[in-house]
């Protein structure tokens, strides 16, 4: 122990003095004028553990003994009190005739004596979209000690107000901007609210919600309001059948969810007109009665976005009915259809009903009300097609063409109030920000925190990113030079992708690529077939079958030669040796034969079998054999480790596969061994591709290894077989137009009935089987999506629009 001069004060005094209360433990020292001893069993985490947050500037102006101003050396810390991010570190002076103990803090603090980087952590927590725990799991993560939650909440009844405050000086200014930008007396705003719980528009029982005021001319928020149902303090003494104590209340909302906007919409209008700005037209969306309940004096503009997805959603309701609708590119038409007659008429209600009361017959082949500016039928109707309508013909059906009427006549009914559009997608756009700053799956409406959130999002869209640095003045902050300059650097990031969403170029790109992502979800939905659907489980005829895709070579997959010996030359011959070699396993096996060898066989492989003792033997020699069952689960099981193994093999399409599909056909295998191999490719084929015929001689495996690769080696032995074959295979080069499946020919076979109907050729049906398709892939395409399904399969392909009227129409007459 050592014995160490006094302090003016005892630590729990310094404690009370900070007003930081993230300390793990408070360690009393002995009144000032005597010795005391510092020992480690106080609980607190020991100085040298961890990692901190320091101020260099504020620890090197502090590193000097305040009695005999000696420098202070980290090393000689003696005890440590965490104060939330800060902390005061006891350092003794290395001076051996002082040998005083000096509090040392770690960074800045304020008058209060509260250490400024706790309240600086508050603002950050807010301006990252976190909460109190996930601050603290931040820190600990990188082993720093974490701020806890009751600091954060005394930060938060402190920093609160400089926020509002803040936040209203910015609408103030946003204010007087949107005045000196407006032409009328009266402002124009777009109004929308939002609400903090997910499925809202569904369920609207959020406890909380907010609105904003978005001026059309300075793009910036006017004026804001948020509601809440719940109060922290009310719920917690309730709870407890407690008195409830005075306390500034949370509750400003009583009624439902759903009366929540047109309240802050009138609250807001009213906050508005006290303060000298007079809203006269204001942008909103049909969803709530927010006109009604405002002065007769404001004018309504419906807001576009919201009519757009609401024609989207009726003609998506009607897709469940009528299949043709379905289409990835249809609906986006029709929509397009509509809104640009809307558009291009803003100001003139006839004109509009008239373009309006064109557009269906339009879509269904009828062009004697179109108009030039776009529709181009009438410059040459010959060749006129629909650049987004299946195959390029009209809709058809008078029953769907009677219900496009109807919505039809729906939009003509209020051309009146469609010829003057707004848009409330600035207020949109808010929305999303205060979903940043209150995550929606997260309560913050029981306390000021909510508004806090809501005030900082209102800060970040009038001022931009650099707001942190102007609340943090504002609450006797340092406004932080690298949290100024990385406002400035987002701000700048912002206006760039702010200014390329703009282009029509860009546009253009996500209209294709959004289309690209529908159509490629509706074609993974026909191959894959039914997947998800309420209690789906349960269905007994649920359609499960897979329809397989296009066959990609990635470049991780496995190599695998294989190669057989068999009694015969003929493919009714049975397997006497199995082999195959990936590069580093060999798999060879003996199979004991129900047929005898043949003669011509044996001398070729060197391969006999004796049936009174079963021995088999190779070159005379006895070697092991196994039964054909046993053999070929091996084999399964020697691909089962290789990842996605492709088969490659010498004439193997000709020759081997056959014979070992027959074999795993009578074994009830064949199944297990399609699921484990990606496909075939025969190197017979690369090399007639690649090699000269009067250069090589034959293409004859032995032939080709000698040439190429200059080696000998034992034919006709399975094992070496393959080892030599693999050593060729790289001097050749193969793609994904080389892979074939393995059951090629019993695919192929499956096409017979539509190939006596001379809806398809055998060339045709042949492209198929190398696909991986059969007759009942295309049986379940049609099944699940009609036309649509077998074009969604059958072009990812490569085959034409003729190919598939073809087989719909034969798969159509099955049906009748």
């Amino acid at each position: 122990m050592q014995q160490f001069n006094t302090l003016k004060n005892s630590k729990q005094e310094v404690l009370h003095e900070l007003h930081d209360h993230t300390y793990e433990q408070a360690i009393e020292l002995d009144d000032a004028g005597a010795h005391f001893e510092v020992g480690t069993s106080t609980g607190q985490t020991p100085w040298f553990e961890g990692r901190r947050v320091v101020e260099l500037d504020v620890l090197s102006q502090n590193m000097n003994c305040i009695k005999c101003n000696s420098w202070l050396r980290l090393h000689d810390i003696m005890d440590e009190v965490i104060c939330g991010m800060a902390s005061l570190l006891y350092i003794k002076c290395s001076s051996s005739l002082c040998q005083y103990v000096n509090t040392v803090p770690t960074g800045k603090r304020s008058d209060n004596r509260s250490f400024d980087v706790n309240s600086k952590a508050y603002l950050a927590m807010i301006n990252a979209g976190m909460g109190p725990s996930h601050v603290a799991k931040f820190l600990s993560g990188c082993n720093i000690p974490p701020i806890s939650e009751s600091t954060l909440r005394d930060k938060e009844k402190k920093l609160t107000p400089a926020i509002f405050d803040a936040a209203e000086a910015s609408c103030e200014r946003a204010r007087e901007e949107e005045r000196e930008k407006s032409f009328s007396t009266g402002l124009e705003g777009s109004f929308d609210a939002g609400w903090q719980k997910r499925g809202s528009g569904w369920n609207y029982n959020s406890n909380t919600g907010h609105a904003s005021l978005v001026g059309v001319n300075s793009g910036k928020i006017l004026n804001f309001d948020v509601r809440s149902k719940i109060c922290s303090v009310c719920q917690f003494h309730s709870g407890r059948n407690e008195t409830i104590p005075s306390h500034e209340c949370n509750i400003n909302w009583t009624g439902s969810s759903k009366g929540m906007e047109p309240d802050m919409a009138c609250s807001i209008m009213k906050d508005m007109a006290d303060k000298g700005f007079e809203v006269g037209t204001l942008h909103a969306d049909n969803d709530a009665t927010t006109q009604s309940r405002l002065p007769s004096t404001i004018t309504k503009k419906d807001d576009k976005s919201h009519v757009k997805k609401n024609l989207s959603s009726r003609l998506y309701s009607l897709s469940k009915k009528y299949k043709q609708l379905k289409s990835a590119k249809v609906i986006p038409y029709i929509v397009r259809c509509f809104m640009y007659t809307i558009s291009k008429n803003q100001g003139s209600k006839d004109a509009m009903e008239a373009e309006l009361a064109s557009v269906v017959p339009h879509i269904f082949g009828d062009h004697t009300q179109c108009s030039k500016s776009w529709c181009t039928y009438n410059k040459d109707p010959a060749k006129f097609r629909y650049k987004h309508l299946p195959n390029g013909r009209a809709l058809s059906g008078e029953s769907l063409k009677e219900e496009m009427e109807n919505l039809a006549k729906s939009y003509i009914a209020r051309a009146d109030r469609l010829k003057n559009l707004g848009s409330t997608q600035a207020n949109e756009s808010f929305n999303n920000s205060v979903a940043s700053f209150a995550p929606k799956n997260r309560f913050y409406g029981g306390t000021k925190a909510l508004k806090a959130r809501v005030s900082s999002a209102v800060m970040q869209k009038n001022e931009g990113c650099g707001w942190l640095s102007k609340v943090n003045e504002k609450a006797s902050l340092s406004p932080g030079h690298l949290t100024k300059l990385y406002g400035l650097r987002r701000d700048r990031i912002r206006k760039k992708t702010r200014d390329l969403k703009s282009t029509v170029a860009f546009k253009r790109k996500r209209v294709s690529l959004k289309y690209k992502h529908v159509q490629c979800e509706q074609r993974e939905a026909v191959k894959e077939g039914d997947t998800y659907g309420e209690e789906i489980e349960l269905k007994e005829d649920a359609n499960v079958e897979v329809i397989p895709s296009k066959r990609r070579l990635n470049g991780d997959e496995a190599i695998v030669v294989f190669d057989l010996e068999t009694t015969g030359l003929s493919r009714q011959s049975d397997i006497t040796q199995l082999a195959a070699f990936d590069g580093k396993e060999v798999f060879n096996n003996y199979i004991m034969p129900r047929k005898v060898i043949t003669t011509t066989a044996s001398s070729i492989t060197g391969l006999s079998f004796d049936f009174n003792t079963n021995q088999m033997y190779h070159h005379g020699s006895p070697v092991s054999s196994k039964d054909l069952h046993t053999v070929l689960l091996d084999f399964i099981e020697f691909l089962k480790k290789k990842k996605k193994p492709v088969l490659f093999g010498h004439n193997i399409a000709a020759y081997d596969i056959p014979i070992l599909l027959r074999n795993l056909q009578e074994t009830h295998l064949l199944p297990e061994f399609l699921n484990q191999i990606t496909g075939c490719i025969d190197t017979l084929k690369l090399c007639k591709r690649k090699f000269n015929k009067n250069d090589i001689g034959n293409f004859k495996q032995q032939n080709l290894v000698a040439k190429i690769l200059g080696e000998e080696y034992d034919a006709h032995d399975a094992s070496a077989d393959v080892k030599s074959l693999y050593n060729l295979i790289g001097h050749l080069e193969y793609s994904e137009k080389d892979i074939f499946p393995f059951n090629q020919m019993a695919l192929m076979e499956s096409f017979t009935p539509i190939i006596k109907t001379s809806c398809i050729t055998k060339p045709v049906a042949k492209r198929l089987a190398i696909c991986g398709l059969s007759k009942r892939h295309l049986e379940l395409a049609f099944s699940r999506d009609g036309e649509n399904g077998l074009k969604f399969v059958l072009s990812e392909h490569g085959f034409n629009a003729r190919t598939v009227k073809a087989i719909s129409h034969f798969f159509s007459c099955k049906e009748e």
